[in-house]
């Protein structure tokens, strides 16, 4: 069950999270989604709604085109008659809460899977924060987390899942599956092209970033493309306001584009700007990396360590914490620069062979 699939994009990670796993698992999936993107009106004009199409050899999707009712979910669950259900999302009622709630009352005995996607993060947690609590409350409450199995993606994760619901909840770790996309040309020289992929929101910190970006003389001569869906048309406006109040700077906000456009972005592009609260994985900080992309990224991600491993660097959340950090790139070489590239491509193959060994995968799914 997952708000959103492919063709979509606009929701970002959790698409991706989900096709990576389902290429890469040999397992049948049953796909229930919506059939329009995250913040669209319109559903998508190139699939069917409300019946299974194939995806893949071992996908079916179904696009609902309305509100999933307990009746749809039970009807569904039925038919498919599966062995594990897999939930993609911490609070959302339509696609975790009642599917579980419909399988309990269908007696259904399989492995269920809660996958909270960096939704108990302490930063995510500070948004709604009344709202959150209140839910979890009332869910715990109700005994609805009795035999769900959470899948996190890092310790860190862990650690967070259990301070909600305890030591005894059963959490597996299973890394998040990459994309690779093609990989960026062995660069000569260091540019100062540098590109932000984030939807524009607080959690996401970009505006915060922006107006610590162009406080520094670096933003002066770079060239800045920020790539990324906003539904809050109050903080998109602040967001276009600091741009246009700084139009000296060379900046622009392109709004979406396709995943495939998203790659050849990062293609042309020096450095990953990505200022975030916090983040399950980064599927975008992930994908720059293992094409050979050095990233500068805010604390509070699992990319840590990044300036040891020649990745690129960390910053505290702060003007000050930043200027630091472009204060060394603007002195960066161009042999350390390159250097860095080819360090990455190491960490591409180490990715590779990941895909390849999904056993923690396979075993989250064990219901054995």
């Amino acid at each position: 069950m997952t708000e959103w699939f492919t063709p979509g994009y606009k929701a970002g990670g959790p698409i991706r999270s989900i096709q990576n796993m389902v290429v890469a698992l040999p397992f049948e999936f049953y796909i229930i989604t919506t059939n329009k993107d995250w913040g669209d009106d319109q559903p998508y004009s190139q699939v069917v709604s409300d019946c299974w199409i194939d995806f893949s050899e071992n996908v079916k999707v179904w696009y609902a085109s309305g509100g999933l009712s307990n009746e749809c979910f039970t009807q569904l669950i039925t038919e498919v008659n599966p062995e594990a259900l897999y939930l993609n999302s911490m609070f959302s009622w339509t696609f975790t809460w009642r599917p579980i709630l419909t399988a309990r009352n269908l007696g259904f005995r399989g492995k269920v899977v809660l996958a909270p996607r960096g939704m108990l993060h302490p930063n995510a947690m500070k948004i709604k924060h009344s709202k959150k609590r209140l839910f979890l409350t009332v869910i715990k409450w109700m005994g609805w987390t009795k035999n769900v199995h959470w899948q996190a993606t890092s310790t860190e994760e862990v650690k967070y899942i259990q301070q909600q619901f305890g030591h005894e909840a059963k959490v597996s770790i299973t890394e998040n599956l990459p994309t690779l996309s093609p990989i960026k040309e062995r660069p000569v020289v260091k540019g100062n092209r540098w590109l932000m992929v984030n939807r524009l929101s607080e959690e996401k910190g970009v505006l915060e970033g922006l107006e610590w970006w162009v406080n520094h003389p670096l933003s002066s001569t770079a060239e800045l493309t920020i790539i990324g869906s906003c539904s809050d048309k109050g903080y998109q406006k602040k967001v276009e306001s600091c741009i246009a109040l700084n139009n000296n700077k060379r900046i622009q906000w392109i709004g979406d584009v396709p995943p495939n456009e998203v790659t050849k972005w990062m293609r042309k592009s020096d450095f990953l700007f990505a200022p975030t609260r916090g983040e399950n994985y980064g599927h975008a900080i992930a994908e720059a990396l293992f094409m050979g992309l050095p990233v500068v990224v805010a604390e509070g991600t699992p990319w840590v360590l990044l300036k040891e491993k020649s990745w690129g660097w960390n910053f505290s959340r702060s003007a000050t914490g930043l200027k630091e950090v472009l204060d060394e790139v603007e002195t960066l070489s161009d042999e350390n620069y390159v250097a860095m590239h080819d360090a990455l491509m190491l960490v591409r193959e180490a990715e590779t062979k990941k895909i390849h060994n999904s056993q923690s995968w396979i075993l989250l799914f064990d219901t054995k």
